[in-house]
């Protein structure tokens, strides 16, 4: 990972994709071992719309060939650049977030009310933590 982040200065060191990506390489390390390889019908156009993250997958695969001796085809560099762009969106979307603390009374339920259209209105994503007082 450190070799993805020294040439293309993209950092993978999240935990969550960490953990992704390990439990995919040891699925394919396994598929490798069994001959049991996935078709990928989508390895021409992530090839076109994404070359970049691509190219990264390519470099990832240089990795996992030195360390295992097991080369991947186009097929399973495909699913790597499926992770790595999942972990780039994800970063997009950390790094565009504002933190903010949302902070009101129990008072008739309002807080549960206001943290739900929160959610709703943000997919979830937007309220890293949501803090009620027990006053009101």
């Amino acid at each position: 990972m450190n070799t993805v982040k020294d040439f293309y200065d993209i950092n993978l060191d999240e935990p969550e994709f960490f953990i992704r990506f390990a439990l995919h390489t040891h699925n394919l390390l396994v598929r490798a071992q069994n001959r049991s390889f996935c078709k990928n019908p989508l390895v021409s156009e992530i090839r076109q719309s994404c070359p970049l993250i691509y190219d990264v997958s390519v470099q990832l695969s240089g990795i996992i060939r030195e360390k295992t001796g097991i080369t991947l085809d186009e097929d399973e560099i495909a699913y790597i650049t499926l992770h790595l762009g999942g972990a780039l969106e994800t970063q997009k979307e950390l790094a565009n977030r504002v933190p903010a603390v949302l902070y009101c009374p129990s008072y008739y339920n309002m807080d549960s009310s206001l943290a739900r259209s929160h959610r709703c209105s943000h997919h979830g994503r937007a309220l890293a933590g949501f803090y009620r007082s027990r006053q009101g």
